[in-house]
């Protein structure tokens, strides 16, 4: 009976959360910018009778949404900022809204919108006494900036008997694994300037450094673990090329599957800026902007998932979405489509078969109808299950590890 209330209720308020996913869709905003979107699901959680408290003082335009008393207390995490230059209409070609401007590449207006209409079909089933305990959503900005373990170091999710997420794809599956750690870096090399043509020989190029340390970051890779993954961006570089850049700074990220073999590669890579700065004759500073542990996957919770996935309905496309579909999937070239398939698991001698099939040409798009019908079955998912006999006990059962020793957000060094 609960789940059938949690699934009428759902249905009951589709339209309502359709129209939120375009609205945040047409407002994009990037990470730690969400003010819109951020004010749109707040206003809607007040209207379906969620107690909402603002979290500014820990990350802007955090906040949570809370309905219900006493044990379980089940999270539902939701993100809605954009990605920086993929403004995009609603087209089957790349057609910006604004050139240059931000845009939901990653369909994160579905991600926040889905777990908001679990969390009031949740709502109505404590309501009506199917179920007991309490369910609360969790605003969180900065997802692509990893924004969420600020709020875990500030023990925002305390007190919690598991959290549940989901993330727009071009399947329905429940993904039981792991994610890779992660520690982002900002290195700020100084040097002296001078002029190019005349007097090259005075000047001390920060540039030279920051270029230096990349080759350097390029031959560790041979050295490193082949699950790990180094990248950058070049984010100053000096005003004009006549002129000896006195800074420079570079944005490096250390990735790997456990956050054990994050740290020394780490070490590894400061190493490399030292000797960048030495083979130049300049200084350089570091900092730690911030760092993401590895999520460690529970077999329990994903058993319960993937059983409620089977017992939701499958999304019905009509005409006009698969028009759309094929639409995006044309210009498609093979290795796109080869990437994409073999992204998820599929064999290679499968993928030679599949490559030109109905199901490649099936990929949701994330502004428009179709793809709304997947995040009414992600809704539909995180329905309160009964406790299996091998679940953790309560304070262990969650799927997003906060570890007890966080990295310090604001290391730094300098040389």
């Amino acid at each position: 009976m609960g789940k059938d209330k949690v699934m009428n209720a759902i249905e009951a308020s589709k339209e309502r959360f359709f129209g939120l996913a375009a609205e945040i869709w047409n407002r994009p905003e990037i990470s730690y910018q969400e003010r819109e979107s951020a004010s749109l699901q707040k206003a809607t959680l007040r209207e379906f009778g969620f107690h909402v408290v603002e979290l500014d003082r820990i990350q802007n335009h955090a906040f949570t949404a809370e309905f219900g008393s006493g044990s379980p207390v089940i999270g539902l995490l939701g993100e809605f900022d954009a990605l920086p230059g993929l403004s995009q209409k609603v087209s089957t070609v790349q057609e910006p809204v604004v050139a240059g401007g931000p845009g939901h590449g990653c369909g994160h207006n579905l991600l926040g919108t889905a777990c908001m209409a679990a969390a009031t079909g949740l709502k109505a089933a404590l309501e009506t006494g199917c179920l007991k305990g309490t369910v609360r959503y969790y605003g969180c900005p900065a997802e692509e900036q990893v924004g969420k373990p600020v709020l875990a170091q500030a023990g925002v999710f305390a007190g919690l008997d598991a959290v549940l997420c989901w993330h727009p794809a071009d399947i329905n599956t429940v993904a039981a694994y792991g994610t890779n750690a992660s520690v982002e870096l900002v290195f700020r090399f100084k040097g002296v300037a001078s002029h190019a043509a005349q007097v090259p020989h005075l000047g001390r190029s920060a540039l030279d450094a920051l270029t230096l340390m990349s080759v350097g970051v390029e031959f560790l890779r041979e050295h490193m673990p082949q699950s790990a993954r180094v990248h950058y961006i070049v984010s100053s570089g000096g005003e004009r090329p006549n002129i000896v850049p006195r800074s420079a700074e570079g944005h490096f990220q250390v990735r790997s599957p456990r956050m054990r073999e994050v740290l020394p590669l780490v070490r590894r890579v400061v190493d490399v800026a030292k000797g960048a700065a030495l083979m130049t004759g300049t200084q350089v500073e570091w900092e730690v902007l911030h760092g993401c542990h590895d999520v460690l996957p529970n077999s329990v919770i994903s058993d319960v998932l993937y059983d409620n996935l089977k017992s939701v309905p499958l999304p019905v496309f009509d005409a006009a979405d698969r028009d759309l579909a094929a639409g995006l999937a044309a210009y498609s070239n093979d290795d796109q489509k080869r990437a994409t398939l073999a992204l998820f698991g599929i064999d290679p001698a499968s993928v030679a078969t599949l490559i030109h099939s109905p199901l490649h040409e099936s990929i949701g798009y994330w502004g428009v109808g179709g793809p709304y019908r997947r995040p009414r079955m992600s809704a539909t998912c995180p329905i309160w299950p009964r406790p299996p006999r091998s679940t953790p006990p309560p304070g262990r059962s969650g799927s997003v590890r906060t570890p007890g020793r966080p990295l310090p957000p604001r290391d730094r060094g300098s040389v």
